[in-house]
């Protein structure tokens, strides 16, 4: 079975973060970023995605799109959510954007996850 983590560019991503990310403290950024850089994305970015509403927002990885670039990242493995909800975790924040972007129906019966690029027309390019 293929994977459907699929490797986002930031700058492609930074369009569904949370402006500015839930506070945190900044030795716990240093901290996160030098355990990624030695041990690699532990868990993809989480890309919320309602089909019903046509919004996206980031549900997580919103401090991980801010602080890898200043350590030189350029990409993160991401996953699609597909839901009825615009908000999948409240504690990552209340942000969404509305979107035209969606490529799947609006006929929602579960949630699940998919390929960002099979969700969001032109997330690779």
């Amino acid at each position: 079975m293929p994977s459907i983590v699929e490797e986002i560019s930031i700058q492609k991503l930074l369009q569904y973060a949370a402006m500015p990310p839930t506070p945190v403290d900044a030795l716990d950024m240093v901290e996160l970023g030098r355990d990624v850089d030695r041990n690699g994305v532990k868990d993809p970015v989480v890309i919320w995605v309602n089909i019903v509403e046509r919004t996206i927002r980031l549900d997580s990885g919103n401090h991980r799109v801010y602080m890898m670039p200043l350590m030189g990242w350029t990409h993160l493995p991401c996953v699609c959510r597909i839901s009825n909800r615009s908000v999948g975790d409240p504690a990552n924040g209340h942000h969404f954007y509305y979107s035209t972007d969606i490529k799947i129906p609006p006929y929602f019966r579960v949630e699940y996850d998919e390929r960002p690029s099979l969700v969001i027309a032109g997330i690779l390019d």
